[in-house]
């Protein structure tokens, strides 16, 4: 797996999609002295179990949950263990993080608890996790330099790699989008989240998913059959 300290198994096992109370840490009866960890394989199918080297960095905390020499109170002190070291984890994330990310973890946990709205705190969850603190990066971003527009399309490229966006700003306040992917439910409550969270009220938005519209003397754009109306 390549992870050696809890905060580091905490991370990787929450990318791929497990909560913290997905994961059981144990102390471990054989380990090498050398590493903190001896983690099974991400894996959904298998117990989620991880053994714990608790003399490698937390002997002074850990030692006597772990002592083998006791019978006692076995289920008691296991579950102790498991919730210090959960305890222990957190810390150490929260210990390498700067002010700006805290900020970033504050965003995304106000979305996530319905400070934005309902359906801002349904639809995020159709983000992965990355995607997620990009988007909480950004709003942070937007509060620090007002430049929603650029934000905006910072983000939405970040979900849809290779959409066009033009800024009609002649005639009306206009932002024409061309996602290049085909239109769905999921996509559509995608879009429109990141529409509701950086772009302008005043501005007007036309959206296209698959076909681009035609634009006169660019061929490419007037392919018949494959074109949109504007």
């Amino acid at each position: 797996m390549g992870v050696n300290y809890i905060w580091d198994f905490m991370i990787a096992a929450e990318r791929s999609g497990w909560e913290k109370r997905d994961v059981v840490f144990e102390a471990a009866r054989i380990f090498s002295p050398y590493m903190e960890l001896s983690p099974y394989e991400l894996n959904a199918s298998i117990e989620r179990r991880v053994e714990m080297n608790p003399l490698y960095r937390f002997d002074d905390i850990l030692g006597g949950l772990a002592d083998m020499n006791l019978d006692a109170d076995t289920e008691l002190r296991e579950a102790l263990f498991d919730i210090i070291v959960h305890f222990l984890a957190d810390i150490d994330r929260m210990q390498g993080m700067n002010r700006r990310e805290f900020y970033i973890q504050f965003i995304l946990r106000d979305i996530k608890e319905g400070r934005f709205g309902k359906r801002i705190q349904e639809h995020i969850q159709l983000f992965e996790r990355e995607q997620q603190e990009w988007i909480a990066r950004n709003m942070l971003q937007l509060h620090e330099t007002g430049e929603a527009l650029h934000w905006y399309k910072d983000t939405l490229r970040m979900a849809y790699p290779s959409c066009l966006v033009y800024a009609n700003c002649e005639a009306r306040d206009e932002i024409i989008v061309v996602l290049g992917v085909p239109e769905t439910l999921d996509d559509r409550n995608r879009a429109d989240l990141i529409r509701d969270l950086f772009l302008p009220l005043r501005f007007h938005l036309e959206l296209y998913w698959e076909r681009h519209f035609g634009i006169i003397g660019i061929g490419e754009t007037m392919a018949i059959g494959s074109t949109a109306l504007y």
